[in-house]
């Protein structure tokens, strides 16, 4: 009897002692669980406290370049584009009046800079800047849709650093305005739950004008298309087709009253000269192989300054796919008609891409934001629709340093381009020597030591308006800031030399050598007798530098340089540059 007591007290006593250990241990898990939470909080404190601090960096810089950006000079594609809208606003009509390759939607804006900024290299740059600010609301309306204020920031953020890596050639081109008439387009249609004539109108009227600024952007008149297409079973036939039918007629329209333009001036013969027979035969690289085309795609979205970025752009595809099946085909449609536009053109020049960038943007907000809310937030993942929320397990530090660090490296690469403008700029600031600064930046454009500048002040000081002066080579900015004439619609020369010899080539040099003949002009700049005598090829006078890959030789047209030999006499050399005066 005593010995089950203490046999039964044994047993009490074992299981006071494990029920003991039991508390003790769920006690000790539950203080582990608690200092990791306290830790995953406090990670994510320091966390967003950087993402703040990261926001003011990229702002400021945004702000340093935006300033900047007013006193940058034109290039080349600036300073021909608005010699050709200068032409207009005197009453002369494109291609014929003044020979360019862009169409007449690109002029007609450059000309509208000049009305209301006058003649000057700043007004392009502010007009940018006020089209850079539309297309940053409408990927604000866009993200809107589908995310949070941390998805707007990014997606607008991601897209000024974009822009604002580029240097003084690849940006203020009427691609990038295409760009952000797209982008409107597309914030018509996604923030409408239903079909709108109005809407419809509207977007096919901005796809009309971006046809005329380049043909291939036709390509986007697909958007309205498909929009139409998802919302049928929805909205009804009859819905659809005046969606549909608003869509064309806007499209149409400015394409038609540009036409009409064009036949009552008497210019439509010059227009489908140089966009249906000059362009195909002498500029667009037809023959090239589209595998080597896709080359050119691939190696643009994993080598250039956004690739880190693909991946959150996949991944804010996926979070769009969750609220919109429609919308997530749309995006994919539009950024599939902007790498395709580039295809077809074949040149792969950096601005030919601007298209592209919003869209980007826009799906690298969205899932960079994401990435953000899963590090440093230990609820769901909040996006803008309730449906779509969720919880996420955090425990895993290897992925959580991995996205951590994958964002580190999106922002990095996405700032570090206008950095490096906001600090070469404060290093000229600091010394007051813009020299450097500005050869860097601008090469031969350079307002301080650029021979451009230096051909215009010199051309200037010793003509007078009425002077015509030739720029051998594609420098027509020299004739717009110096506000003299070029010879005939010229100012632009890559008619007349470039391959192959084409009936519409030998038409415009017996076009051009009656005019230089009958008007000669006062002035006539061409690449100097030392870079020419090796008669180097374009791609060879690339590589001796910026001017001489712009301007030619004057033997590249013989009987140009037999007219030059017996009626001017050299005056000036500038640079690799040679100025002859008429005797």
């Amino acid at each position: 009897m005593n010995h089950r007591a203490r046999g039964g007290s044994g047993r009490s006593s074992q299981a006071a002692r494990a029920q003991s250990t039991a508390q003790s241990r769920e006690y000790e898990v539950s203080a582990s669980r608690t200092r990791h939470i306290e830790g995953k909080t406090a990670d994510g404190t320091v966390l967003r406290r950087a993402e703040r601090i990261a926001l003011l960096a990229c702002a400021v810089v945004l702000a340093v370049w935006a300033v900047a950006y007013l006193t940058w000079p034109f290039s080349n594609d600036q300073g021909n584009l608005a010699w050709v809208g200068d032409v207009v606003l005197s009453g002369g009509m494109p291609f014929r009046d003044a020979w360019d390759v862009k169409g007449p939607g690109a002029h007609l804006m450059f000309a509208f800079v000049e009305m209301v900024f006058g003649r000057n290299e700043w007004g392009v740059r502010l007009f940018d800047l006020v089209m850079l600010a539309v297309s940053a609301a409408c990927l604000r309306s866009i993200v809107r849709e589908y995310a949070g204020r941390g998805a707007m920031r990014w997606s607008v953020v991601l897209f000024l650093l974009w822009y604002a890596s580029l240097d003084h050639h690849n940006t203020a081109q009427p691609d990038a305005w295409a760009g952000v008439m797209i982008t409107g387009t597309v914030a018509l249609m996604v923030t409408r739950t239903r079909l709108s004539t109005i809407s419809g109108f509207v977007s096919g009227v901005l796809i009309g004008y971006c046809a005329l600024i380049k043909p291939t952007y036709l390509l986007f008149f697909a958007l309205p298309l498909l929009d139409g297409w998802c919302h049928l079973r929805a909205e009804g036939v009859g819905r659809t087709v005046r969606f549909w039918l608003a869509s064309g007629v806007g499209l149409v329209l400015p394409i038609a009253l540009c036409i009409g333009w064009f036949w009552y001036r008497g210019a439509l013969d010059d227009w489908i000269a140089v966009h249906l027979h000059w362009i195909p035969s002498s500029y667009a690289d037809v023959s090239a192989a589209w595998l080597n085309r896709g080359q050119y795609l691939l190696a643009f979205l994993t080598t250039e300054r956004f690739a880190p970025a693909i991946p959150l752009a996949i991944g804010g595809l996926w979070l769009v796919r969750q609220q919109s099946d429609r919308d997530v085909v749309m995006l994919v449609v539009w950024i599939a008609a902007a790498a395709f536009g580039v295809l077809v053109q074949g040149h792969f020049y950096e601005y030919h891409w601007l298209p592209i960038y919003p869209p980007l943007a826009l799906l690298a907000g969205i899932g960079l934001d994401a990435l953000w809310v899963w590090v440093t937030d230990d609820g769901p993942v909040r996006l803008a629709s309730p449906t779509t929320t969720g919880r996420v397990p955090r425990d895993l530090p290897v992925v959580t340093s991995i996205a951590v660090t994958l964002a580190a490296v999106v922002l990095l690469g996405a700032v570090m381009g206008p950095f490096l403008h906001v600090y070469r700029l404060s290093g000229a600031v600091v010394t007051g020597d813009f020299s450097d600064y500005e050869r860097i930046e601008f090469g031969p454009f350079a307002h301080h030591g650029g021979v451009f500048p230096e051909l215009v002040d010199y051309l200037q000081a010793r003509t007078g308006p009425a002077d015509g002066v030739l720029l051998w080579g594609s420098a027509a900015g020299v004739n717009y800031l110096s506000d003299r004439p070029a010879v005939g619609p010229f100012g632009f020369i890559q008619p007349l030399v470039d391959p192959p010899d084409t009936e519409l080539r030998r038409q415009y040099r017996a076009r051009f050598m009656a005019r230089l003949t009958s008007v000669p002009p006062r002035y006539i700049v061409a690449l100097n007798t030392a870079a020419c005598s090796r008669s180097p090829s374009p791609d060879e006078r690339k590589l001796m530098g910026q001017a001489q890959g712009l301007m030619r030789c004057l033997d590249d047209l013989p009987p140009l340089s037999a007219f030059v030999s017996a009626r001017f006499v050299k005056d000036r050399v500038v640079g690799p540059l040679e100025v002859w005066r008429v005797r």
